[in-house]
């Protein structure tokens, strides 16, 4: 998994990729350091307010049954690689999702409980949806390579994805991500997880 610096040009601004600038740490905090899941008030508060709500403002959103299920495995990769039983996998798996390690990026698309969010780009369309949020805002496509910094194919040996879950699991995500559901049509249960894509 190889780090990406953030990328400031006219256009606008991509922030860093598996770099050291982890969120809610001291380096995250720092003025005009454009980080991964920097929070939006930390970017409002950076670019002033005029700029902020003059740029527009782009995520990635995915369908939050599988993104907890590769967060799980990013997580606990050393674990996994120990382990060929998916009795133990799913009940680490559950065990995780009753901590709160995983977040649902709310500060980074929220300002005092304003979606502030202009465009989003599904992570199960990613080349349809760059394309058309490029369209849109006429900006260059041709030659634009989109850096792969985390797999987790690995680990996930191709269980499906609702057998990861129980009712508790299914409610946790539900109430968790529930933005997500709200705004994208995400179907509520992990069974229709492949008819995302």
């Amino acid at each position: 998994q190889e780090s990406v610096k953030a990328t400031i040009t006219k256009e606008g601004i991509v922030g860093s990729r598996m770099s050291p600038c982890k969120r809610g740490s001291e380096k995250a905090l720092e003025k005009g350091r454009w980080c991964n899941h920097k929070s939006a008030l930390a970017v409002l508060r950076d670019l002033g307010a005029e700029r902020f709500y003059a740029y527009t403002k782009i995520t990635t959103v995915r369908n939050p049954f599988d993104r907890c299920v590769s967060a799980f495995h990013w997580t606990n990769k050393a674990l996994l690689n120990l382990t060929e039983s998916f009795d133990q996998v799913r009940s680490a798996f559950q065990g995780y999702m009753q901590t709160s390690l995983l977040k649902a990026d709310v500060p980074t698309v929220f300002v005092e409980g304003k979606f502030i969010i202009d465009r989003a780009i599904r992570f199960e369309h990613l080349a349809d949806d760059l394309e058309a949020v490029a369209k849109e805002l006429d900006l260059p496509m041709a030659d634009h390579k989109v850096p792969h910094t985390k797999s987790t194919a690995e680990t996930r040996k191709d269980y499906p994805v609702e057998d990861y879950y129980d009712q508790t699991t299914i409610d946790l995500v539900r109430e968790r991500f529930s933005w997500v559901f709200e705004r994208f049509a995400y179907p509520d249960h992990p069974r229709f997880v492949k008819e995302c894509i």
